[in-house]
């Protein structure tokens, strides 16, 4: 930005500060009040300042979107205990005996998801006990949260998964039985996943009893 200065009597002056008599610019004599016309509209047009900054081009681009994964396909894989609690009754069936810490236990997710919406369904398996996934939604941030109820002979299994990628992330599963008391709580982080082409282990017939259903659990 360029700043042009006045002299009055060998003192530099501001033009829009100077006073309407003659100036000397540059060795010319001039009135005051025409430079200071001429000044305005100078600043007017943005050419005049003195000691001023550009004005900023704008605001900064707002950043990109987030890429939401797509989580469409049938995965099967392993995942890991990281911790199994047992309380009240049903700790007599000792599920936490077969799913301790450090046990790898085998999955199968089949998910569909839609491109406009990203909503979710499909069906999952733990062993070979099958679950209907609750419709969801990828979130806006990418993670997918996905839940299933298996229920079988007063038997309650509630799972749920939280995934950050394909597949990337935890499983959390509460066991309960109408004839029993207290719950089994037991957590994961997914292991090792390959996405299939097809379904390649068969859910089994509805259990009858605790036994099954933890053998099922098992394969």
């Amino acid at each position: 930005m360029t700043c042009y200065t006045l002299k009055r009597n060998g003192e530099r002056i501001s033009p829009l500060a100077a006073p309407h008599h003659a100036l000397t610019i540059g060795g010319r004599h001039h009135m005051a009040s025409s430079y200071l016309r001429i000044s305005l509209i100078l600043v007017a047009l943005g050419v005049v300042g003195c000691g001023g900054k550009d004005n900023p081009a704008g605001p900064p681009p707002a950043p990109p979107a987030p890429v939401i994964p797509n989580y469409t396909g049938i995965w099967t894989g392993n995942y890991v205990v990281t911790s199994c609690t047992q309380n009240g009754t049903i700790a007599l069936a000792n599920l936490c005996g077969s799913a301790s810490p450090g046990t790898s236990l085998p999955f199968l997710l089949n998910i569909a998801q839609t491109a406009v919406t990203n909503s979710v369904q499909g069906t999952f398996t733990l062993g070979t006990i099958p679950f209907t996934i609750v419709p969801t939604s990828v979130s806006s941030t990418g993670t997918l949260t996905v839940s299933g109820t298996s229920l079988s002979n007063g038997i309650t299994i509630l799972t749920t998964w939280i995934l950050t990628t394909p597949i990337v992330g935890t499983q959390t599963q509460v066991w309960s039985a109408s004839s029993l008391t207290g719950q089994v709580n037991i957590s994961s982080a997914i292991g090792t996943v390959t996405k299939t082409g097809s379904v390649t282990r068969a859910p089994i017939s509805t259990p009858h009893s605790f036994e099954e259903l933890i053998r099922a659990l098992l394969h």
